[in-house]
Parts: structure tokens; sequence; C-alpha cells
């Protein structure tokens, strides 16, 4: 392409995405649209997030915590009852089918630690890899310490060489005593999990600090050498176009008050796609144009952005209760959204009673071989 050659915006905004782009008019029209995409679905779940979550709220929340805890009392008493049950081969496999279905209901939930299901997690493994035939005493010391060790290594997150922290006498007690467990693990393994997160924290902030920078210094770069690309000359002009004293009407005013809000955050965010986006649709006299080198810097920046917008919709479901809402209501909205939150409130109640059920049914070992026997 000639330097004096110019790309039309518009070309690049309409334009249908080709399968096999030869030119940079093409390379930039596919990513155009697929930063609009990203973008739509960004703000629609945004969007659907504060209705789902209103909805949850409203209908789900207390059902749903209810049937979590129930669920938490009755895999501990599961496996309370099994560590002393003499239970065939055929009632452990059933016993097994069934822990593991509750299990994985369990760890599924955003509630996995808050509720401390994970902390489970060793005496689940313990009870599952559990044999019929008698062990001797060297081999269930052995299944202790891996008991043990198993805890150890969840609530620390798996860290390295965990073994080696204590000392012999340290691991005795530790075999005979889980309160001594859960003290070691205070004294000791904490405060090397405390100074691990805060060199992570330190560093993640060093990071973020030269991003800053380097996103500060590129910006100034591009202020000074390009014109249509230039963030703070696309606001400056939007903003004396678009400013409410440019009108008398009220509704107009209040329809430009709305607008300065939206030119104002895409300055203040860098947000070059929605400034282009504002500009083309109030300057349509104008047609905005682009030389080699804006086109190129344009190339970029969408590329850039499409990083950008990944990243924000990681942040906008932040949290394991964000996800878990907006995966259960994945496929609804509007409406649909509060239906379901209501079919799904009566459901949470009808599993939490059968929890509820089952739990005053096995009060003893010998109940749970007979709930066992059952299924054979």
């Amino acid at each position: 392409m000639s330097k004096d050659k110019l790309i039309v915006f518009d070309k690049i905004k309409k334009g249908k995405p080709k399968k096999n782009p030869k030119t940079l008019t093409d390379q930039l029209t596919i990513l155009w649209a697929k930063v609009q995409k990203l973008k739509n679905r960004n703000n629609r779940i945004t969007s659907d997030l504060v209705n789902m979550k209103s909805a949850y709220e409203e209908y789900v929340e207390k059902e749903h915590k209810q049937r979590f805890q129930e669920l938490y009392k009755l895999i501990e008493q599961l496996l309370f009852l099994e560590k002393d049950a003499k239970l065939s081969s055929k009632q452990r496999q059933v016993f097994q089918g069934i822990i593991n279905q509750l299990m994985v209901d369990a760890l599924q939930s955003p509630f996995i630690d808050t509720m401390g299901f994970r902390d489970l997690i060793p005496e689940y493994k313990s009870a599952h890899e559990k044999k019929s035939k008698k062990k001797t005493k060297t081999q269930q010391k052995n299944e202790r310490k891996q008991e043990v060790l198993n805890y150890l290594q969840y609530k620390s997150n798996h860290l390295e060489n965990i073994e080696s922290y204590f000392s012999e006498e340290q691991w005795l007690e530790m075999l005979s005593n889980d309160e001594k467990v859960k003290k070691y693990f205070d004294q000791i393994i904490a405060p090397i999990l405390y100074q691990k997160q805060l060199k992570k924290a330190i560093h993640e902030a060093n990071n973020v600090h030269n991003s800053k920078e380097k996103h500060n210094i590129d910006n100034q770069t591009n202020t000074l050498e390009i014109k249509h690309t230039s963030v703070n000359s696309l606001y400056k002009q939007l903003a004396k176009k678009l400013h409410p004293d440019k009108t008398q009407d009220v509704h107009e005013k209040d329809k430009f008050h709305d607008l300065m809000i939206v030119i104002s955050t895409a300055k203040k965010e860098n947000d070059l796609i929605t400034l282009l986006n504002l500009y083309t649709e109030y300057f349509k006299e104008e047609n905005v144009k682009f030389n080699e080198s804006e086109a190129e810097h344009l190339y970029q920046i969408l590329k850039n952005q499409l990083s950008k917008l990944e990243e924000e919709k990681a942040n906008l479901l932040s949290s394991p209760m964000d996800e878990y809402i907006y995966k259960i209501f994945a496929g609804v909205s509007g409406r649909g959204i509060t239906k379901k939150a209501y079919s799904m409130a009566n459901d949470e109640k009808v599993i939490f009673q059968q929890y509820q059920h089952l739990l005053n049914e096995l009060p003893d070992e010998l109940s749970l071989k007979n709930y066992l026997q059952n299924y054979i």
C-alpha cells in the first residue's frame, strides 16, 4: 500500500470480515468485528450478572446454603461411620459410589472453602482407598501418615517437601492426635505460606506498576504522533460537540449529559474503540481516514483491546460465587432468570430434605450397613 493511499474507517466498521484477509483493511475489519463482539459479550455479562445475582439472593441463596450445610454434615457423618463399620466388599463399593457423588457435588459448589469441604478431602481419600481385608499395624500407621500428609498438602496448597518441616516427635504426635495436626500446621506451615503470599503480592504489585508506567509512556507517544488514533484528540472534539451546554432542549440536554459520562469514562480508560464509534456517529459529515502508519497503529490497539476484553471478562466473574451463579443461569435472560431462580429454590428444598432424611436414617454403623445392603 502506497503512503498516499488512505484507509476509510467506515469500510473497517461496516465491512464484512473475510476468511482470507489480504490487505491491512481486511485485517482491521476482522479485528474490529472481534472487538465489538467481545465488548457486547462483556456488556451482556455485566447486565445479566446483576439480574442473576439479584434473583439468586432473593430466591435461592437461603435454600442453597442450607442444602450445602446439610450436605457437609451428611458427608462428615458418612466418613465418620465408615471408619469403624466393618463393610463387605460389595457394601464398600456402594458406599464409595454414594460418597463419590456427594463429594463431586460439594467440590463443584462455591462453598468448597467457606464451608470446609476441602478439609474433608483427606478423609474422603482415605475412605476411598480402604480395602475390606485386614491391615497390619505398619500398614495402618502408613495409611494414617498418608492421611495426615494429604490433609497438610491440601491445606498448604501442595507446599513442596512439607513432610520435612516437622520433627520425628511432631509426626508421632500428629499420627495419634488430629488437634496436633492443626496446631503444628498453624505454628509451622501457616507462617511459611504467609511469607510466600506476601512475596507474590509484592511481585504482582511491581508488575502492575511497571505495566502502568509502560502504558502511560505508550499513551504519551500515541498522542503526540497520531491524529485519529489519539484518545485526547477524539475526546476533545466529542466533548466540544456533545456538551450539555450546547443545547437548550431539556431531553437533548439529558441525552448529552449521559453521553458525556460515556465519553469521559472512555477517555479515562483509554478506550479508543468507544470514542471512534461515537465520533463516526456524531461527525457523519467527516469521513475518518487513516494513513498507513495510523492504520498499523490501530491494528496494534485492536489486538491489545482483545486481550484486555478477555481479562475484563475474568474480572467480571471474579469470585467463585459469581462464576457459579453465572453458570447455573447460563442460557436464560430477562424474566427467565426470575422463573429459573424460583424453580431452583424449590429444587434446593427437595434436596435439602433428602439429605436431612438420610442423616436421620444413619445414626450409627449398623444403620449404615443396613442402608448399603438395600442397594446390593
